[in-house]
C-alpha cells in the first residue's frame, strides 16, 4: 500500500530524547525514546512492503539540521521493519518549506503546497504536534477533503505532548524526557458525523449528533 505521513518540523532540533506514553492507542507505544513524535506514527503504521512518503513542512534553511536528523530516525524505522522509501530522494522525502506566519493567506499557501504532494496516495497519517496554532485546522481540513475528493484512507493523527520543563527546572540536553502521545482521529470521523447529520435533514440536529457521538 502507498502510505504517506505528513508533520510539521521542530524549528530546532530536539535536544532531548522523549518516551512517551500512549494514550488512546497501544499501537503508539514503543518502549524506547525517540526525538520526533513522527517516528512513533511510522512505526506503528507502516508495514513492511509499503511504500512510504515522508512530508514535512519547515520554514527556513535553519531547519535543515532537523531535517537531516529526523530523516537519520527514519532510516533506523527502516531498517527494523522494511517499508520501502528512498529518504535521500525528494519524491520519497519531500520537505515543503512554508512561512512561518499566522494569517490567513499564509494557511491558505500551506494547504494549496500540501495538496500537491499526496496525488497517489492510498492512505495518509499525520502528527499535528508541531506548528503554529492553525496548523492542525489546515491539516485536519486537508485531510477531511481528501476522504470526500479521493479514494484514499485517513489512517491515524497523533499529537504529542512534549515535556519542557521537569518539575520547574530546565531540562538538560542529556535527560530522557516522558512525555504522552494522542491518538486524535476521531475529529475527522466528529466532522464526518456533522456532515451526516446536516444532510439528513434531521428536526432536530443536536440531539441525533448526541446520539451519534455517545454511541
Amino acid at each position: 500500500m502507498k502510505k504517506a505521513f505528513l508533520c510539521q518540523i521542530p524549528y530546532n532540533l530536539p535536544k532531548n530524547y522523549c518516551k512517551y506514553e500512549a494514550m488512546d492507542s497501544k499501537k503508539l507505544q514503543i518502549d524506547r525514546a525517540v526525538r520526533f513524535p513522527l517516528v512513533l506514527l511510522v512505526e506503528a503504521y507502516a508495514s513492511p512492503e509499503d511504500e512510504v512518503r515522508i512530508v514535512v513542512t519547515y520554514n527556513s534553511d535553519e531547519n535543515l539540521e532537523t531535517i537531516h536528523a529526523l530523516r537519520d530516525d527514519l532510516r533506523a524505522v527502516q531498517e527494523k521493519i522494511g517499508f520501502i522509501c528512498d529518504l535521500d530522494s525528494p519524491t520519497d522525502f519531500r520537505a515543503v518549506q512554508v512561512d512561518f506566519e499566522f494569517h490567513i493567506n499564509y494557511q491558505k499557501r500551506l494547504f494549496l503546497k500540501l495538496l500537491d504532494q499526496f496525488d497517489d496516495i492510498e492512505k495518509i497519517y499525520a502528527d499535528i504536534t508541531i506548528g503554529t496554532k492553525p496548523t492542525p485546522i489546515v491539516i485536519t481540513r486537508l485531510l477531511d477533503y481528501f476522504q470526500k475528493t479521493r479514494p484514499m484512507f485517513i489512517g491515524n493523527i497523533i499529537y504529542a505532548n512534549v515535556p519542557r520543563m521537569m518539575e520547574g527546572k530546565a531540562i538538560s540536553s542529556d535527560e530522557i524526557l516522558e512525555g504522552k502521545v494522542y491518538d486524535i482521529t476521531g475529529l475527522i470521523t466528529l466532522n464526518n458525523m456533522i456532515d451526516l447529520v446536516v444532510t439528513a435533514g434531521a428536526k432536530h440536529p443536536d440531539d441525533l449528533l448526541r446520539k451519534l457521538i455517545e454511541m
